[in-house]
């Protein structure tokens, strides 16, 4: 955007992007993106709480002039939905006292994803998956993909109910090994072009158990490594994707 210096700008974000508060989740460097680009809104596990949604409402609302999609960023490796991750695992840390009041709301707010992604490897790895291994970091890199597509589905309701149809709503994965974003995303992935793309916001909560399954039979041990995990159609999680040209533009 050009900057007239002396003025104040008015602020004209072309997209609203909710993402994780993580440090190495540098939004506007993932999206090749600078100044009044993007409206961002940080908050651990991209979890939607009442300022998150309320943020999204004031962007939605009154910078509707330039706003023209959503984005819901996840990232593989994610601390919050690790925490909520190892709580469902071993329900007493949970009520660990490390474990703040407030840090439980976020870590509740993450179990469903969490829950759906335990049934999508079970059923894809058998019934004794939990004893697997490399389980309980398949069930975390599957959260993840759950808890940004459920909170993407949020998100186009809430875009809804204000009657902005024009405005997509879209979500991603940041692979933090090889910096890009994609969906479904494949955490040991090399880097490629074929792994840059978002995908479209969820319309039916069935795709939740179907993006589940997909990322079981990523994650399932023994695979054989495809070039582009996320070629491979997901009931359309796969086939709705979106070019994100200047996602890879972030360095390690």
């Amino acid at each position: 955007m050009k900057r007239t210096y002396g003025e104040m700008p008015t602020q004209s974000p072309f997209a609203v992007v909710v993402g994780c508060s993580d440090a190495r989740v540098p939004t506007e460097m993932l999206f090749g993106q600078g100044f009044n680009d993007l409206f961002v809104i940080r908050v651990a596990g991209n979890v939607l709480d009442d300022a998150c949604l309320g943020s999204v409402d004031y962007a939605l609302t009154s910078l509707s002039h330039s706003i023209r999609v959503v984005v819901m960023l996840g990232h593989s490796g994610c601390g919050a939905v690790t925490g909520a991750v190892d709580a469902y695992l071993q329900p007493l840390k949970f009520w660990s006292k490390a474990v703040t009041p407030m840090l439980r709301s976020i870590t509740q707010r993450i179990f469903v994803a969490v829950r759906e992604a335990a049934n999508g490897i079970k059923d894809v790895w058998g019934p004794d998956a939990r004893d697997m291994p490399g389980f309980r970091e398949a069930l975390i890199e599957t959260a993840v993909c759950l808890n940004a597509a459920q909170a993407a589905f949020a998100l186009r309701q809430d875009v809804e109910r204000n009657a902005r149809w024009e405005i997509e709503v879209l979500y991603g994965v940041h692979n933090i090994r090889n910096h890009q974003v994609c969906m479904p995303v494949d955490p040991s992935a090399a880097r490629s072009d074929e792994h840059v793309h978002l995908a479209t916001a969820p319309t039916n909560p069935k795709e939740f158990y179907t993006l589940a399954v997909k990322m079981a039979q990523i994650l399932k041990p023994g695979r054989e490594t495809s070039p582009n995990p996320a070629a491979a159609s997901a009931n359309g999680v796969a086939d709705r994707t979106h070019d994100v040209s200047d996602a890879d533009t972030a360095t390690s």
